[in-house]
């Protein structure tokens, strides 16, 4: 579960909304870190198996949800910018497992996103699994995924 939750909180920190001048997508509020992380939460839950579907996509949701309105409420602009530029940066230009780290002074939020070895997908997109840390108020957040090259430049998160 607490992967499941890792990978609903990364996937509402990097889901798209616009693509900024780094090619990576940019986010607007909470609200949309509420939205993209429920959905994202959803369709995860949808992968389950018999009986437990229905519930486990529901609970993805609302866990999906909360984490992405909790991190994009959390996170200002200045925040969420460094972690958008250190997280393109990591998988774009990163050497496999470089950390690349951001840190903003005025409000000591923090973080760092960690690429794997890149590998290309059935549909020809070059892809990273990848780590990321985020420390906001002293606690830490941590989270797994996978983001695929798109043909635009932009990262995008993917389900596996």
């Amino acid at each position: 579960m607490n992967k499941l939750v890792a990978v609903i909180m990364t996937a509402g920190l990097l889901g798209a909304c616009a693509t900024d001048e780094y090619g990576y997508e940019n986010h607007q509020s909470e609200a949309v870190g509420t939205v993209v992380g429920a959905g994202i939460g959803a369709a995860l839950g949808a992968h389950a198996h018999g009986s437990a579907k229905a519930p486990t996509m529901i609970l993805g949701a609302l866990i999906g949800g909360a984490i992405g309105n909790r991190i994009g409420n959390r996170l200002d602009e200045a925040d969420r910018e460094r972690h958008e530029r250190a997280s393109y940066q990591a998988l774009e230009y990163g050497r496999s497992y470089d950390t690349q780290g951001w840190y903003d002074p005025d409000t000591g939020a923090r973080g760092s996103v960690t690429p794997r070895p890149a590998y290309q997908n059935d549909q020809g997109l070059y892809c990273r699994e990848f780590q990321q840390d985020i420390w906001i108020g002293g606690r830490q957040e941590q989270g797994y995924g996978t983001a695929c090259r798109q043909p635009d430049g932009s990262w995008r998160i993917v389900n596996n």
